[in-house]
């Protein structure tokens, strides 16, 4: 049997862990993804370190999430230090 013109089924698959400097960050920029993930990854906190995981159907749309959601991190990680001290 000739395999191919049969499709591929493909499944991409990352998990984020990124450092915060205490659990309050973490929490703060856990709550800025959560409207932004929904559907396409999922995120928690360990601690001081926030834990996103994304799947999708192919590389392609994997990277699309993860730039979206790093996109989204990294303004609410400026909006974050923007607010330290106040």
């Amino acid at each position: 049997m000739d395999t191919r013109a049969l499709p591929l089924k493909m499944r991409a698959h990352c998990r984020l862990e990124i450092g915060c400097r205490d659990a309050a960050t973490a929490e703060r920029l856990l709550s800025s993804l959560a409207v932004d993930n929904e559907g396409f990854a999922r995120s928690w906190r360990e601690g001081a370190t926030l834990v996103t995981e994304a799947k999708a159907d192919s590389p392609g749309a994997l990277r699309h999430t993860l730039e979206d959601l790093l996109a989204c991190l990294a303004a609410a990680e400026g909006a974050d230090a923007s607010t330290e001290g106040e």
